[in-house]
């Protein structure tokens, strides 16, 4: 059996359409990271991964904090004492305070915690 001519194509083809779908996507949200603050004790950072609008949640459990990224995933850096709950969530011990650097966008934070907090909230509408 042969195939009509123009149907066939170079087998590179479906290769090349499917690299240029996916670099025609909007790239997925990059979250915020979380870290042990350089030269400051018990105290996280969150802070934005690129600017982008935050969603963030800090709330007490028995004996830590719970800190969410609702608006994306958490990436977590040098975050010892730290237990990632899920892609946005992590559960931290050891942290009197949580300083949140949520840059220039519109963000959103929820502080429902007896923890000290330091907010920045940098530009935009927060």
């Amino acid at each position: 059996m042969t195939a009509a001519p123009g149907l066939l194509r170079p087998p590179g083809a479906a290769l090349l359409l499917c690299l240029l779908l996916a670099l025609a996507l909007p790239a997925a949200a990059q979250g915020a990271t979380l870290e042990r603050f350089p030269g400051i004790p018990n105290t996280m950072l969150l802070s934005e991964a690129q600017p982008e609008a935050n969603l963030i949640v800090v709330e007490d459990r028995r004996g830590s904090v719970v800190i969410t990224d609702h608006a994306g995933p958490l990436s977590m850096k040098r975050a010892f004492g730290c237990l990632r709950l899920d892609e946005r969530s992590a559960r931290c011990w050891l942290t009197k305070r949580v300083a949140l650097d949520l840059g220039e966008s519109n963000d959103v934070a929820n502080i429902a915690t007896a923890r000290e907090v330091w907010l920045d909230g940098g530009a935009g509408d927060d």
